[in-house]
């Protein structure tokens, strides 16, 4: 007799809905899995026949066959375990009446029966919901996160011995229906621009770079306070919507990194990868492709600190998802996109010892040291940040007299003043171009010359920029980009000549270098 059983594994960014097949026949007893199964669902065989006989039920010493339908896509994971199971006993046993048609089936047992968390759920189960699923039956640490996917009734199970006499018909558990939203737990930011004594420049530039998603370069010494500044970027940037909490959902779930990151949570993410991670950490890939760094800060902020000390390789990778907002990875089964529309937040010293400029500090680097070092983010890179700026040490700021302190205190810049404004700018980009998540930093060549024509001043002063610093086509772009980002924070209409002059101040000045 055969059974088939509806099940699913993760795929992208989605779900691929997969037949678990089950013959029980005649022969020698045997137990074979087939359908391009990886180790892990090979694996399946040890731990399914364990959790039967001590779920209280018989394994048939029979011949049996697993097909993995459809045989060409390559399965990986424990997510089959469960159906695995169950497809056994439905086809061992003519008189085990089963609900089986209209329900998929995902999870990951254990020796003794109990049904264990599988990674990727929550994709999964919305790629489950676009094909037509409209029940699951999964373990219990998944059914809230699965339950998140709008119109999918989630079953969770604690055991096999529970999900049998489910599907039975002989105990009722009660379904978690999807609402898409939870309710997320208040977390004050742990990094406020009240905390930073000065810098009014540097965080001018932040301001900007979150209203208009610009990327940027900080440059300064050890103890210039780089590190601090961007760890207060989230502060003001605003919440994400939903459909940004789904993707961003989506792509940790994929990542099985959910435990980093409530679902749904409307705060925008913040990565920090350790500059030795490699190419393939930081953009995506592996045998079992998943998201990388690039992916898990999609809607949010990705923070290279010390960006020259990143492997050349790492660094170059970055430039397709910062001009496409997407990386595609091909590998001999299959080739996966994922999203990723971060702002790249770097930072560096000014030379290898970090001291070159300093007032009172020796700089021992040579020239040829201080090129090679500077070079290790290249020009392809370089072109495509939006701001750069020299941040020096404010050591007066930490040595006020004490009559003085008070009124520095009154003069703090406050991150919840700076995102009204930035949430302002945003919602003028919004209405101009009538598309949710497209902002200033993301226009395509064509969309700048629609959207960002500035005033005949500011166009004077913008053409002379351009052939005094002999700036190329995509420097110009990214200047008009940033003038128009703060046009917005000032709430005009056009572009500026005032807009063009600032934002001329945060170009990268070579010439100097």
């Amino acid at each position: 007799m055969v059974a088939i059983v509806i099940s699913g594994i993760p795929f992208g960014m989605g779900g691929e809905i997969l037949h678990v097949e089950v013959d029980v026949g005649k022969g020698l007893p045997s137990f074979s899995v087939v359908g391009l199964p990886a180790a892990a669902v090979q694996e399946a065989r040890a731990r399914v026949r364990p959790a039967l006989v001590n779920g209280g039920f018989d394994f048939p010493p029979r011949r049996i066959t697993v097909n993995l339908s459809p045989a060409d896509i390559r399965k990986e994971g424990t997510h089959l375990d469960l159906p695995i199971a169950v497809g056994i006993l439905a086809a061992a046993r003519e008189d085990l009446p089963m609900a089986l048609k209209d329900i998929a089936l995902v999870g990951e047992l254990s020796l003794d029966g109990q049904l264990k968390p599988v990674e990727g759920i929550l994709s999964l189960a919305a790629g489950l919901r676009e094909k037509g699923i409209a029940k699951i039956l999964l373990p219990e640490e998944n059914a809230a996160q699965a339950a998140l996917v709008e119109g999918l009734e989630c079953y969770p199970a604690k055991n096999l011995t529970q999900a049998v006499h489910f599907l039975m018909g002989r105990c009722r558990i009660s379904p978690l229906a999807g609402e898409g939203k939870e309710k997320e737990r208040f977390r004050a930011p742990a990094f406020d621009f009240s905390m930073i004594n000065g810098q009014k420049e540097a965080i001018r530039l932040l301001t900007i770079a979150a209203a208009g998603f610009h990327s940027f370069l900080l440059t300064g010494p050890p103890g210039s306070g780089k590190s601090l500044l961007i760890r207060c970027l989230p502060s003001i940037l605003p919440d994400l919507t939903f459909s940004q909490q789904q993707e961003v959902g989506n792509l940790y779930s994929l990542a099985g990194m959910s435990r980093e990151r409530e679902p749904f949570s409307k705060r925008p993410p913040f990565r920090s990868p350790h500059h030795t991670c490699s190419a393939t950490a930081l953009v995506g890939g592996g045998a079992r492709p998943r998201p990388g760094e690039v992916s898990l800060a999609h809607r949010g902020v990705l923070f290279l600190d010390e960006a020259p000390e990143f492997q050349r390789s790492a660094i170059e990778a970055l430039r397709q998802p910062v001009e496409e907002g997407r990386v595609t990875i091909a590998r001999e089964k299959a080739t996966l996109t994922f999203p990723c529309r971060f702002l790249l937040a770097a930072a560096r010293n000014p030379c290898p010892c970090g001291m070159l400029g300093q007032p009172g500090d020796v700089c021992r680097c040579t020239a040829s040291q201080i090129r090679r070092y500077r070079e290790r983010l290249s020009r392809a890179i370089t072109d495509r940040i939006d701001l750069f700026l020299d941040v020096d040490t404010d050591r007066r700021a930490f040595l006020l007299p004490a009559e003085k302190e008070k009124e520095q205190e009154e003069k703090r810049i406050r991150s919840a003043d700076l995102r009204v404004l930035v949430e302002e700018a945003r919602g003028r980009q919004k209405e101009r171009y009538k598309r949710e998540g497209l902002y200033n930093g993301f226009l395509m060549p064509e969309e700048v010359e629609a959207f960002c024509r500035p005033e005949p001043g500011a166009r004077d002063l913008l053409l002379q920029a351009a052939k005094t610093f002999s700036m190329s086509g995509r420097a110009i772009h990214r200047l008009m980009k940033v003038a128009r980002t703060i046009a917005d924070l000032q709430g005009r209409e056009l572009t500026e000549e005032a807009h063009v002059a600032e934002a001329l101040q945060y170009r990268e000045r070579r010439q100097e270098e």
